[in-house]
């Protein structure tokens, strides 16, 4: 017996189709993302669980590094697009008093597929401050963290963020 050449890519679309990593690289496999919340290890980090799981939120600590925790070194708070705004005010409330250097703020964007932050509805806390380095950010005030608690959609979070966060002109 012989199978017609498409039987066997079929088969194998189906059978790869199960895979949860397959369908984390093909986007139209993607179930729908939940909010999460990831944050940089460190020692207060058990704290940080317990209030964003009185959320109902997923939250993930990640692994220590091969160097010891340091504040300025994990000052980025990327949010995804797609993170709920009223969730990000709630964690706003206590969380820059367990990340005491966060200064800049990031969001993410569907379109660039060449970055580690491709979950657009995680918010990850205490990011490298390499990725503000990178991307040449402007660091925050505390004026400007409490206007992003304030917003009163999605829309208006990811423009405030983008607008805040925007590079310095350079003079030329």
């Amino acid at each position: 017996m012989r199978l017609h050449p498409y039987a066997l890519i079929l088969f194998s679309f189906l059978a790869l189709s199960s895979c949860t990593t397959f369908k984390q690289w093909i986007p139209f496999l993607r179930e729908e993302t939940k909010p999460h919340v990831v944050i940089a290890f460190h020692d207060k980090a058990p704290q940080i669980v317990v209030l964003v799981r009185d959320m109902d939120l997923p939250i993930t600590v990640a692994p220590a590094g091969s160097m010891p925790f340091t504040h300025n070194s994990h000052a980025v708070l990327i949010v995804g697009h797609a993170f709920p705004y009223e969730k990000l005010a709630e964690i706003l409330e206590f969380v820059r008093n367990y990340y005491t250097d966060l200064h800049y703020v990031r969001v993410t964007d569907p379109l660039n597929r060449r970055t580690l932050y491709t979950e657009h509805a995680r918010l990850y806390v205490g990011a490298s401050t390499d990725e503000a380095v990178q991307a040449g950010l402007t660091p925050w005030t505390p004026a400007d963290f409490e206007e992003l608690r304030r917003v009163k959609s999605q829309q208006e979070m990811i423009q405030l963020i983008k607008r805040k966060s925007a590079p310095a002109k350079q003079a030329e």
